[in-house]
């Protein structure tokens, strides 16, 4: 078990956006979310990365209880996300969009930027070395040098994917990465989760495309009006009266 939740909550006022949440996720394994809209899923994400707290519930990361340690303390713990509005900086170049992710690998102090001395120099070529291996893998190192502004959408997602990766996490919570890809552009991203999970990541998704999710994930949970009212497999899923009912409203008899 590398992340487990423990009776979380997190009201807004009087609305209980996330309600009691149990939710165990294992090393390596492909987790989904799931649930209606606004059923509390990114406020979930939110809490569990603390740019949100809970207000009670335990989170539980690798034995430690984060649930009220800072989000910039969270990202140094091997926690990274991606966030359902892209949330790139449009004038910086691609290269440079992951290279901002790669900031709590760096040892060098401001003196050394200052005075560009041999650990700086260093750390830079490196950091870039690293910065291009992650284009690679999304497919963009041709692209390297152009600003984040003129990526097509979807190479937009898989930008931010590729920086959320760049703070080395052991975990990646993404938060819709299919929203708003075409059919080919949805079917690239599939093989790319994939790749991610051979290449040793835990994956947390929350996702609407239920073909991805039913396609990708190991677990899922369903999420609404912030309580967890089912998780299994897919197939479990699928046929769960509860599940139904929330997406499509209860079943009237006559």
């Amino acid at each position: 078990m590398i992340l487990e939740i423990k009776n979380l909550n997190k009201s807004f006022g009087g609305l209980k956006a996330v309600n009691n949440v149990n939710m165990a996720v294992e090393k390596n394994n492909i987790h989904a979310v799931i649930g209606p809209n606004g059923a509390g899923k990114t406020t979930f994400f939110n809490c569990i990365t603390s740019i949100k707290p809970s207000d009670s519930g335990e989170i539980i990361w690798k034995g430690e209880d984060i649930a009220k340690v800072p989000t910039h303390i969270i990202s140094t713990k091997g926690i990274s996300r991606t966030f359902q509005n892209i949330r790139l900086f449009s004038y910086m170049s691609v290269l440079d969009n992951v290279l901002v992710g790669t900031h709590n690998l760096t040892k060098s102090f401001i003196l050394d930027a200052c005075f560009h001395s041999r650990r700086f120099k260093t750390e830079e070529k490196d950091m870039r070395e690293f910065g291009m291996e992650l284009l690679k893998k999304v497919g963009l190192a041709d692209k390297a040098g152009e600003y984040a502004k003129n990526l097509p959408y979807g190479e937009q997602r898989k930008l931010e994917i590729a920086r959320a990766m760049a703070s080395k996490p052991e975990i990646l919570l993404l938060d819709e990465p299919a929203a708003g890809m075409n059919s080919q552009e949805t079917a690239e991203l599939v093989g790319f989760i994939r790749q991610l999970k051979n290449d040793g990541f835990t994956i947390l998704l929350i996702e609407h495309d239920m073909k991805l999710v039913m396609t990708l994930a190991d677990v899922i949970s369903v999420i609404d009006y912030g309580s967890k009212i089912a998780e299994g497999a897919a197939a479990d899923i699928q046929s769960d009266e509860r599940v139904i009912e929330a997406y499509l409203g209860k079943r009237r008899y006559e």
